[in-house]
This record gives C-alpha cells, sequence and structure tokens, in this order.
C-alpha cells in the first residue's frame, strides 16, 4: 500500500478507537477510577487524530515530485 491509501485509512481507525472510547458509559470509568486516565488518553488521541489530518491534507497538496523527495525516491 501506498503512503496515500494508508493515511486515510490510519485516520478512520484512529476515529473509530476515539469513537469506541467515548460510547463507554461514563459511570463505569468513574467507579473503576479510569475516568482519569481515559481523559488523558482521548486528549493523545485527539492530538494524533489533529496531527494526522494536518499530514494527510499536506500530502493530498503534495505533487508526485514532491511525494518522491520526501521519500528519498530518487527516480
Amino acid at each position: 500500500m501506498t503512503p496515500p491509501t494508508l493515511i486515510p485509512r490510519a485516520l478512520g481507525l484512529i476515529r473509530l478507537v476515539s469513537w469506541i472510547t467515548r460510547q463507554i458509559e461514563r459511570s463505569q470509568w468513574e467507579k473503576a477510577g479510569y475516568q482519569r486516565a481515559m481523559l488523558d488518553q482521548l486528549k493523545a488521541i485527539s492530538l494524533a487524530v489533529a496531527g494526522a489530518e494536518r499530514a494527510y491534507q499536506e500530502a493530498e497538496k503534495a505533487t508526485p515530485e514532491e511525494i518522491r523527495r520526501r521519500l528519498g525516491d530518487d527516480t
């Protein structure tokens, strides 16, 4: 697979994980004492999604020559 096909799939997977974690009932996390840890994880996921979306947008705008140069391909 090429990076342009992997990036949207990775974004989709990250979004799916984020959605699943939001669906978990809040009271269960509070009772188990994991609410704070989960909030920290959600912040990290949000930052990762934002970074991945920026990278994807940049990759979409890149020309084939720029992509080859970034990947280090001389052909």
